[in-house]
């Protein structure tokens, strides 16, 4: 079976439209109203409120920055940290909510959100989670409980499964999550604790959350994590059919070969042989040149699966056997292919010595 990276990247969503929602702050819209300063001052946020929906983060910092150097203003810090963030420029981002949060730190929760954010997203997980845990005092919001949650979650990986408090982390990353769906059901939301589920071996809880991400956001990378997890719990014709959808969105090598496996496993190895030799012209890999020599075997193409397990061999020994006409290759080969077993395990772990 074919095993997924546990990525623990941060929320996937694109924050590009974090000015015009309630997910991640101030509409542009209510900008002009919380701004203290003059006519002239409102220009200037006017002007990188328009920016800022065209994606021209740079060019809206450069505008907010000139204007600090008449005044100082908290939203203007405000929308330098977000447009900061959104040009993943972390260190800037954080610096900037600093300085909004110095200003009114009593009630700006959208500030300590966007500080908990850049955080994150600088692998600062537990001053992240210091700085939800403050938004959270000022007002219990969606986005700052997925925010604490993710970093929660991070932080359990940080320290390790040694941590006294690793379990703790976890459990506490998916309640947050669980009520952050209560309050606002988003897929990004639910892709996150779909993610950490999936971390935590509990496939079946995970398949379910990647369902409702479904439900409201056709994305390939959803798609992905179920067809891994389907593989999991036996679900071959169900992996298969996610599989595809994903591969109608992108290309990919790793589901290429979930759905190889699942093929393979359903017996249809003339259809598991295209999409091993499909994942192959992506990026030559051991698990594909195996699973084309299961499903060679399968249709008697005995010399051709010898080809293909040499070929996985190759791409995982080192150099020293890296040889077709290796005798020790050839000896492992044989006693792989008249192994009752084999259908049932891959080659390279049958093949260790």
């Amino acid at each position: 079976m074919r095993l997924m990276d546990n990525h623990t990247d941060v929320e996937k969503t694109s924050r590009r439209e974090l000015l015009c929602n309630n997910e991640t702050g101030l509409e542009v819209s209510d900008l002009k109203q919380k701004s203290e300063e003059t006519n002239e001052q409102n220009d200037y946020i006017a002007t990188a409120s328009a920016l800022l929906t065209k994606g021209k983060y740079s060019e809206a910092i450069l505008v907010l920055e000139s204007s600090l150097a008449e005044k100082e203003d908290k939203t203007k810090y405000h929308m330098i940290g977000w447009a900061s963030f959104l040009d993943r420029n972390y260190p800037k981002a954080i610096h900037a909510f600093r300085n909004s949060i110095s200003i009114n730190p009593s009630k700006d929760w959208n500030s300590y959100n966007g500080y908990g954010w850049s955080l994150l997203r600088n692998a600062n997980y537990f001053e992240s989670i210091q700085a939800f845990e403050e938004s959270l005092k000022l007002q219990r919001n969606h986005d700052t409980l997925h925010g604490l949650g993710n970093a929660y979650f991070l932080y359990a990986i940080e320290q390790g499964a040694k941590s006294n408090d690793y379990i703790k982390y976890l459990e506490t990353s998916i309640k947050l999550l669980n009520e952050a769906i209560l309050i606002q059901p988003e897929w990004n939301t639910y892709y996150t604790l779909g993610k950490i589920l999936r971390y935590t071996s509990q496939y079946k809880e995970a398949i379910k959350v990647f369902e409702e991400s479904l439900k409201l956001n056709s994305d390939f990378e959803t798609y992905k994590q179920l067809s891994y997890l389907l593989l999991q719990i036996n679900e071959f014709n169900e992996a298969a059919l996610k599989c595809r959808a994903a591969l109608s969105i992108k290309k990919d090598k790793e589901v290429l070969l979930f759905l190889g496996d699942a093929l393979n496993k359903l017996n249809r190895f003339t259809e598991a042989i295209s999409a091993f030799e499909e994942s192959i012209t992506i990026e030559e890999c051991w698990e594909a040149y195996d699973g084309l020599g299961q499903a060679f075997l399968k249709t008697n193409k005995e010399n051709d699966a010898r080809n293909a397990f040499k070929k996985a061999i190759n791409l995982t020994y080192p150099k020293s056997l890296r040889k077709d006409s290796n005798p020790m290759i050839e000896m492992l080969i044989d006693s792989y292919i008249n192994s009752p077993a084999s259908s049932n395990f891959d080659c390279i772990n049958l093949l260790r010595f």
